[in-house]
């Protein structure tokens, strides 16, 4: 995955605008979400 398609898929699972996603912006509480969000996909055995 192209770090373009991380950052769209991203958004995607956090129902917010690509525009809108960077993790270096985000708050402590976003950060916990983006955590959880990619332990899941980690975990899940989803193609990377």
């Amino acid at each position: 995955m192209s770090r373009a398609d991380a950052y769209s898929w991203l958004a995607r699972e956090l129902g917010i605008d690509v525009e809108s996603c960077h993790i270096g912006e985000f708050n402590e509480e976003m950060c916990a979400r983006v955590e959880e969000i990619c332990k899941r996909w980690m975990f899940s055995g989803a193609p990377r």
